[in-house]
């Protein structure tokens, strides 16, 4: 189980997301160095997506998208699946 965040995200929308990238990231067994390396984003940007706190640029999303194994519609039908499950959703 991932640890605490010590931050809240901006709003549901990048909750959501954060939840499916973090999700995605369990799932292929890496953590945010490995997708740092992987995907060339910087680690910073990477915990900032992981923590909700900033949406990332089309051209970081596609490149997390490639890291982590799914396409862009993929994961944004996964963030917008859990965005209707938490609270206020």
């Amino acid at each position: 189980m991932p640890p605490q965040r010590k931050s809240t995200p901006r709003n549901l929308e990048l909750a959501a997301l954060a939840k499916a990238i973090e999700a995605q990231m369990t799932k292929k067994g890496i953590h945010q160095k490995a997708l740092s390396e992987r995907s060339g984003v910087g680690e910073r940007r990477i915990s900032d997506y992981v923590r909700g706190q900033r949406s990332p640029s089309l051209s970081n999303l596609r490149k997390l998208c490639g890291a982590l194994g799914l396409t862009v519609d993929a994961l944004m039908d996964r963030a917008a699946k859990i965005e209707r499950e938490l609270p206020d959703g």
